[in-house]
């Protein structure tokens, strides 16, 4: 946000904020003859479902024949909704 240059002196370092703006990043080799779709999506997804449980419902979605990648994420939204995530959630 905004700093005033009063309050320098009471800036925080990335490690010390509730929010840090340093990402987690995972670098995965990823394999043409087996790698179906690449899930990108942030903590509101994953506070209610781990990777592999977002890959299976994902990959549950497109099986059953969806092929509108905007409305299989909008089913991922809605999934994560009924298991009760309450944070901001993004799925590409």
């Amino acid at each position: 946000g905004n700093v005033s240059e009063g309050s320098r002196s009471h800036i925080c370092s990335p490690v010390d904020q509730k929010v840090s703006p340093m990402p987690d990043i995972i670098v995965q080799n990823r394999n043409p003859d087996t790698d179906e779709f690449v899930v990108v999506a942030c903590d509101g997804i994953f506070d209610v479902c781990t990777n592999q449980e977002c890959i299976a419902m994902t990959a549950d979605i497109m099986k059953a024949g969806e092929k509108d990648l905007g409305l299989v994420c909008e089913e991922i939204l809605d999934c994560c909704l009924e298991k009760g995530s309450k944070d901001n959630m993004t799925a590409l």
